[in-house]
């Protein structure tokens, strides 16, 4: 089974994505090409932000800014 065959199984799943800088992406697996480059619908971008003073994690969700306490 080739890499592009089980990337297909996943088309029209909702996926999370994960990309080198830590951020991921949430959304309906849409199409992909042969670079690897990926189309999601209805996605939302999420990403942890170190608190620089106290232990709250800061996490951005549609562009608002949520505070997590540990």
């Amino acid at each position: 089974m080739g890499k592009n065959s089980r990337l297909e199984t996943w088309l029209q799943y909702r996926v999370r994505v994960t990309i080198s800088d830590t951020r991921y992406f949430v959304g309906t697996f849409l199409s992909y090409d042969r670079h690897m480059n990926i189309v999601l619908v209805d996605a939302e971008e999420f990403r942890k932000v170190k608190s620089q003073e106290n232990s709250l994690k800061e996490l951005f969700y549609k562009n608002n800014c949520v505070y997590v306490n540990k």
